[in-house]
């Protein structure tokens, strides 16, 4: 298939509440025959959506106009491009005076009336004409445009109903236009020098374009109205824009970082997962140099052979984190997945020592002393059935459990990966390095003694390996269910012995 657009049949139905209806074709696929979708669909489909929808869209936002600042799938009254004038906006969108008022009210809704846009392709029309300096000029503002635009809506391939807008990944294209609303300055100066030239020129009835005495009375005027209306357009783009960009008085973010870094105690550990669960703690650290004690752990960027060097060195005030990993554990591409299963002399998988319980740290210490497959970075996880021990002495000490409820915790904390839905069955009982650095993290603190670190997790990591098996550990004892989940948070709630 040449330029295949429609290629993810998972999004099958995304791509159909799309498009409507979706022509396909057979083609045989070794033994099986598939519906692929036709040539045209691809076409239609990168036009109707990925182009229009995904790009231009998002580039009439900066430079006409935007509706509002709600996510939009395809509705007539969230998140479209507008310009503030009605008979463009109403023939597209239906009339704009009917949408109630809190949407007409929307902070976000922002009207340029193409004004942006109009001085932007006249100041790309005066460079490309303006000689052979300007063509070439022009060519490089272009690639950088394309490149930053259009280029990356062909290399990402975008899947419909994307779960948040993505102007922010063309960003680029929009400042390479904004050079061109720099240059309409000058080009409209010239535009309106040439039709007072025109003018003036066929009222003395001169044949072509000559500067005439007209032209040079009025230039100081031209000048005085391309520069007023080069200012005019910014300016009415920020009394547009700057309710729905003013940040002042929302602290919401900041205190939800530092409540974060005060739930630990001091040295504490916190795992964290996405931009969204890590960025605010990391300025609470950062710029406001709160709990600068604490460990943030992001595991997103627990993949990553440069974050985990990150985490074996000490930033401010905390320590290196304890691991088995060194820096050749994972360089280039090495035991970037482990798997629970191998395959029998027929070819069926199965899975790695099922019934063999040993400690996460022997388990771990085997899986890093592998060599991974050649360009693939699979390797194999020989002992997926693993415990973390429990000091319950420790655990009575730091005041969790009482003493007379000792007998209730046991002695370990099973992490058996092959039956957690929420970690490895669900990636084709694989483990990722980012969830074995998790593992190698908490067995390693808890082979130097619990106290030694104290471990939280964000609530959004409640379905990780160690904190799910923790929550649904098989008891027969209400209490041994609750103590489970106590043991990894008490190191986080007391302090060292």
């Amino acid at each position: 298939m040449l330029f295949p657009r429609l290629y993810d049949s998972s999004a099958k139905d995304k791509y159909l509440r799309c498009m409507g209806t979706i022509d396909t074709h057979p083609v045989e696929t070794g033994s099986s025959v598939v519906d692929v979708p036709t040539f045209s669909e691809n076409i239609r489909y990168f036009f109707q959506y990925q182009l229009n929808y995904m790009y231009w869209r998002y580039f009439l936002w900066n430079f006409a106009g935007r509706q509002n600042d709600l996510q939009g799938q395809g509705e007539i009254n969230h998140g479209n491009w507008i310009s503030g004038i009605p008979f463009i906006d109403n023939a597209r969108l239906g009339d704009q005076d009917m949408l109630p008022d809190d949407l007409k009210n929307n902070p976000g809704r922002n009207v340029f009336y193409m004004l942006p846009l109009l001085l932007g392709l006249i100041g790309l029309l005066w460079q490309a004409y303006c000689g052979k300096r300007g063509i070439e000029q022009f060519w490089v503002v272009f690639f950088l445009f394309f490149m930053t635009g259009i280029a990356i809506v062909l290399y990402l391939n975008q899947t419909p109903e994307q779960p948040r807008e993505r102007d922010y990944a063309y960003a680029g294209s929009f400042y390479a236009f904004a050079i061109w609303i720099g240059m309409g300055v000058t080009g409209l100066y010239k535009l309106l020098s040439y039709v007072v030239r025109k003018v003036s020129c066929k009222k003395e009835g001169k044949n072509g374009i000559e500067v005439t005495d007209a032209e040079k009375k009025v230039r100081p005027a031209l000048v005085v109205a391309a520069v007023a209306f080069g200012i005019f357009v910014p300016l009415q783009m920020v009394s547009q824009t700057w309710d729905d960009h003013d940040r002042s008085g929302r602290y919401a973010c900041r205190d939800f970082g530092m409540n974060y870094l005060s739930s630990v105690d001091k040295d504490g550990i916190i795992f964290t997962s996405g931009d969204n669960d890590t960025f605010p703690l990391w300025y609470a650290q950062e710029v406001e140099g709160y709990r600068t004690d604490v460990r943030v752990v992001n595991m997103s960027y627990l993949a990553t052979d440069w974050y985990m060097a990150q985490m074996r060195r000490p930033a401010y005030e905390s320590a290196p984190l304890p691991m088995q990993a060194n820096a050749q554990t994972f360089a280039y591409d090495q035991h970037l997945f482990g798997l629970l299963y191998t395959y029998d002399v027929d070819g069926n998988p199965s899975f790695n020592n099922p019934n063999r319980q040993v400690s996460a740290l022997t388990s771990i210490a085997n899986y890093y002393s592998l060599p991974s497959a050649e360009g693939s970075g699979d390797t194999s996880f020989n002992y997926p059935n693993m415990f973390i021990p429990v000091d319950r002495a420790k655990i009575v000490a730091n005041g969790v459990v009482p003493a007379d409820m000792r007998n209730n915790v046991d002695s370990n904390i099973p992490v058996n990966l092959l039956k957690d839905q929420y970690i490895t069955s669900k990636d084709g009982y694989t483990l990722s390095s980012a969830k074995a650095m998790q593992l190698d993290i908490i067995s390693s603190m808890v082979a130097q003694g619990w106290n030694a670190r104290h471990i939280s997790q964000s609530r959004f990591l409640m379905s990780t390996t160690l904190t799910s098996r923790i929550k649904t550990a098989a008891t027969n004892s209400r209490h041994r269910q609750v103590w489970h989940t106590l043991l990894l948070l008490s190191t986080c709630w007391h302090t060292r012995a």
